[in-house]
């Protein structure tokens, strides 16, 4: 019944999930001046989105960490000695000068910019608590004039990548959770919600995310076709013993009822959409 809480793998048919965020999601193409797509998702980890990111290709691309702020914690010392390796690394080896400026808020500035290959760039997303972060991934050579024209990008409120021609794609995190995510190609910010979908899911069934097979780029796609919005609520969430139905609201945040109905079967580990 709606407003129980169940015990673990008890939920009775037509029970709804209690205690999820909702995922919000918004997508939409960039104007004259980028000729890509933008994508804020909200909320997703920066972990889950690394194998996306790296996807996106070219082997002589560098990924460039602007700036972060990590959670307070005390960071274990290899960790942190880790750090201070990546950062005189990017300071002797790309002639990039570490910003030590900032104040603590919620969390403690991480100096940057430092560049990261992928395994790199993994590890620096895993290891830490992220309130917040700025990276682009840039096929070629790194210099302090890139970093310049990324950081004047930033400042007017446009992913970073728009300040290099040789940019593939951005992210940022912010406070509240949310993922900002440019490309020049549709594909990876589909992925990037097809992977939150998943994600979702598998907090609605507790299990592994590995579990949860993800949804199919037609039917994302199709959920953001209209309006390239889409709300996923849990009052709107449906388990039973061999489905999961999904409302979806295409109208974004705070907007009216789902319009669409996501089905995941669980026995085939599939997906469907159909009309609410």
């Amino acid at each position: 019944m709606e407003g129980e809480c169940h015990p673990e793998g008890t939920r009775p048919p037509g029970s709804r999930p209690l205690g999820l965020r909702p995922l919000d999601v918004r997508m939409f193409a960039g104007g004259d001046d980028f000729p890509g797509v933008r994508l804020h998702i909200e909320p997703m980890h920066i972990s889950a989105a690394t194998g996306i990111w790296r996807s996106v290709a070219s082997v002589r691309c560098r990924n460039v960490l602007l700036r972060g702020e990590i959670a307070l914690e005390t960071l274990p010392g290899e960790v942190a000695r880790e750090l201070g390796r990546l950062r005189t690394r990017s300071r002797l080896e790309f002639g990039l000068e570490i910003d030590t400026r900032g104040r603590k808020r919620r969390g403690e500035p991480l100096p940057g910019p430092i560049v990261l290959d992928d395994d790199e760039f993994d590890w620096i997303a895993e290891s830490m608590t992220w309130v917040s972060l700025e990276a682009v991934r840039v096929e070629g050579p790194v210099d302090p004039g890139d970093i310049m024209a990324m950081e004047a990008m930033i400042a007017r409120g446009r992913p970073s990548m728009d300040g290099d021609l040789r940019a593939l794609a951005s992210l940022s995190l912010d406070e509240r959770g949310t993922l900002a995510f440019a490309a020049r190609s549709q594909r990876p910010a589909l992925r990037l919600v097809a992977e939150d979908l998943a994600l979702y899911l598998a907090a609605v069934l507790r299990r592994s995310p590995d579990e949860i097979a993800r949804p199919p780029m037609t039917l994302v796609n199709r959920l953001l076709e209209t309006t390239g919005t889409i709300s996923i609520r849990p009052a709107e969430t449906e388990v039973y013993p061999g489905a999961v139905d999904v409302g979806v609201a295409t109208t974004g945040r705070g907007g009216g009822p789902a319009t669409l109905s996501v089905i995941y079967d669980i026995p085939s580990d599939s997906w469907h959409a159909d009309a609410a």
